[in-house]
């Protein structure tokens, strides 16, 4: 089976544009002519995302109050923008199955936390992200500096591998095989470092060592489109 995918930096506010613009290009121009994906798999459970998506609403205003100066055209593309990564195919592939990577996982405390207060724990991490004190929300004008904020982090994780449990991409791993058949192709959104050539335990490592050809785009601010 034939893998393609897509990695994410899960608190970019731009991503989901630039992965329902790379889910176009290869609806269009797919792995294997005239043949859907069996499915897209995505790093989240559906009752967790279900419970984080409840508030996106919230999430929009509170981001409104703590950073004034964004752009009122900002405020929807961050509401969407959380745990965009789990339900971003559907604007594109409505009817493929979504395989919940994460379904029936015991959350951490860390995760616990974040799940019952995502709204605030994004704006948290953005005003880290970009070392803000709390008289320097009102400078914050564009969403691209949550971007690029956000995978300049992401970049300085990815020096430190040991930083990351990648027990989860072997359980992955598993239910991915269990659905896997001979022809076909497959969607799988997830982290970028779960792509990772550099660390045989990473998603993308395991699946290539098992035969299954793999092809990756990560998704940050450098992305075009045409490198599909």
């Amino acid at each position: 089976m034939f893998f393609c995918f897509a990695g994410v930096c899960h608190y970019d506010p731009l991503c989901r544009g630039r992965l329902v613009e790379w889910l176009n290009r290869l609806r269009n121009n797919p792995p294997i002519p005239a043949v859907g994906p069996a499915f897209v798999a995505v790093e989240w459970g559906q009752e967790v995302f279900q419970a984080v998506k409840a508030q996106r609403r919230l999430f929009r205003e509170l981001a409104a109050k703590t950073f004034p100066s964004l752009p009122a055209a900002s405020l929807p593309v961050l509401e969407r923008a959380l745990a965009f990564e789990a339900d971003a195919h559907l604007e594109v592939f409505p009817d493929t199955k979504t395989l919940w990577l994460d379904e029936g996982r015991q959350l951490d405390a860390s995760e616990e936390a974040v799940a019952d207060d995502p709204a605030r724990d994004y704006l948290n991490t953005y005003e880290d992200f970009l070392g803000l004190s709390e008289k320097d929300r009102g400078k914050v004008t564009s969403l691209e500096l949550f971007s690029e904020a956000c995978w300049r982090r992401a970049e300085q994780w990815h020096k430190d591998p040991s930083a990351y449990r990648f027990e989860r991409d072997r359980a992955w791993l598993q239910l991915i095989l269990a659905r896997t058949r001979q022809d076909g192709w497959a969607i799988i959104i997830v982290g970028a470092l779960h792509l990772s050539k550099d660390h045989q335990k990473s998603l993308r490592s395991l699946l290539e060592r098992g035969g299954h050809p793999c092809t990756a785009q990560v998704l940050d601010p450098r992305w075009r489109p045409e490198q599909c």
